[in-house]
C-alpha cells in the first residue's frame, strides 16, 4: 500500500477524499451522474419516503419513551433469546 513505506498509518491517510479514488467509488459516481430514468425516479421517491418514515418513527418513539419504561422491549428480547439458544441447542 503507498503511504506505509513513510509511516502513514491512518487509514484515510492512503485514500483521496472524495472516496472516488477507488473502483466503487469511481462507479458509483459515475452511475449516480449518468443515471437519469425511471429508476433513478425510484430511487428519490424511495429516499423520500424512508424520511419521512425515519421522521416518524422517531417521533414516535421519543413520545413514547418519554412516558414509559423499556421493560416490555427487555421481556421480549429475554423471551425470544432463550427460544433461539432452545432451538439451537436442538440442533
Amino acid at each position: 500500500m503507498p503511504g506505509l513505506d513513510v509511516g502513514v498509518l491512518q487509514r484515510g491517510g492512503c485514500f483521496d477524499e472524495s472516496g472516488l479514488d477507488t473502483e466503487f467509488g469511481q462507479t458509483a459516481g459515475e452511475g449516480l451522474a449518468t443515471n437519469s430514468g425511471p429508476l433513478s425516479e425510484r430511487i428519490r421517491v424511495g429516499s423520500v419516503l424512508s424520511g419521512f418514515g425515519v421522521y416518524f418513527s422517531v417521533r414516535f418513539l421519543t413520545r413514547y419513551l418519554a412516558n414509559r419504561s423499556l421493560r416490555p422491549f427487555a421481556a421480549y428480547c429475554l423471551i425470544v433469546g432463550v427460544v433461539i439458544l432452545v432451538l439451537f441447542a436442538i440442533r
